[in-house]
């Protein structure tokens, strides 16, 4: 942090950057470039100071831009393997330390708000894939830098919506933590965000978190180690007894169960919530199985719904060891080897993680056979 004596002044930082840049060109046009390095490297130094102060969108979306030029300063005109990120400590920005801190238990999450996490949330995640490709390049410039290829040296292409879906994947992995409890701080109308989320981008975006924690180690033979990593550490919430919460706290969650899906305890597909899901599912097994009978698609996705919500409720409330079964039968696989997708998201597995008695999963819960 700096002293009382220095100055924090965001508009005299960018003017600094400005001129630098204008220097280096004329620089590079005399063949001079390296001479300004020292100078180079004290203004990231400032940069660094300024992080802290980083308190609003425009601070901080200026320090990322800055720091994305001169990134590509020493990468691809000084050929200098330096990570301008990790050196001005951009993960200290505020708003990323509140956004990766766990919100407090007496905080009620509504959609709105929900929503607004996610959004700030797809900005560490974006910001933290550019940074996972830069740190897979450095590595590669120092092991063998004749392998790298200069003329396509770009970050793979991310769009907006990228960075949103995985952030809802993040987001979704601290509910099914509980690192955001489901059944005491989650409003119910945010509940469509956690459907949107497929359980197997919450465990694909634990994974890379995984992989981060551990250097982010350039090593294709342990992707799988972190995917297997993230599936035990998600899996072992299903039955972790420190999440269930007692059947008083879904009485909420039935009755807009009842409302949005059900009529007379069976799934209503005249509900537009219900065919909304079901036709979700269903393009979701057109996507992963380029399956191209529509009608059996329609079908696969509708059993399962069917099979999983209307056992919900009698597993959650009566204990009913049959609606048990069938809440978890619902996410085994076919016995087609083409529609072995996934279609669980992670409102279904935070319901299970959140409610389903855990003695009773121990029974009937197969692990291998399932999506969860």
């Amino acid at each position: 942090m700096p002293t009382p004596t220095e100055r924090i002044d965001f508009q005299s930082l960018l003017s600094v950057h400005e001129k630098l840049q204008e220097e280096l060109s004329a620089a590079t046009n005399k063949g001079r470039v390296q001479e300004l390095e020292s100078h180079v490297d004290e203004f990231l130094n400032e940069m660094r100071k300024h992080v802290p102060f980083a308190t609003s969108t425009d601070r901080r979306d200026l320090l990322n831009r800055m720091a994305s030029e001169w990134q590509k300063v020493f990468t691809t005109l000084l050929g200098i393997p330096k990570n301008v990120y990790a050196v001005i400590e951009i993960n200290n920005l505020p708003n990323s330390k509140q956004m990766l801190s766990r919100l407090p238990k007496v905080q009620q999450i509504k959609g709105d708000e929900f929503k607004h996490l996610i959004r700030e949330r797809a900005y560490v995640v974006g910001e933290k894939s550019k940074q996972s490709w830069l740190k897979q390049l450095l590595l590669k410039l120092e092991v063998s830098p004749h392998e790298v290829d200069w003329i396509s040296l770009t970050p793979p292409r991310r769009t907006g919506l990228d960075d949103w879906r995985d952030a809802a994947a993040y987001v979704a992995c601290d509910v099914l933590e509980g690192y955001i409890d489901l059944a005491i701080q989650l409003s119910i109308d945010a509940f469509g965000l956690l459907e949107s989320v497929w359980f197997e981008d919450a465990k694909r975006i634990k994974a890379f978190f995984l992989w981060e924690a551990d250097g982010g180690p350039c090593e294709p033979v342990k992707s799988r180690m972190y995917y297997d990593n993230a599936c035990r550490l998600l899996h072992g919430k299903l039955m972790d007894k420190t999440l269930k919460v007692c059947d008083r706290a879904f009485a909420s969650i039935a009755k807009w169960l009842k409302r949005e899906l059900l009529t007379s305890g069976r799934v209503d597909v005249g509900k537009s919530h219900a065919r909304l899901l079901i036709s979700t599912k269903a393009q979701r097994l057109w996507e992963r199985t380029q399956r191209e009978d529509g009608g059996l698609n329609w079908e696969q996705a509708e059993h399962y719904v069917r099979q999983f919500y209307e056992n919900l409720i009698p597993a959650v409330t009566r204990n009913d060891k049959q609606a048990v079964q069938a809440v978890l039968g619902a996410t085994l696989m076919c016995e087609c080897p083409r529609s072995g997708c996934e279609i669980v998201n992670a409102l279904e597995v935070a319901l299970i993680t959140y409610f389903v008695d855990a003695e009773l999963m121990e029974e009937f819960f197969e692990q291998n056979a399932s999506y969860l």
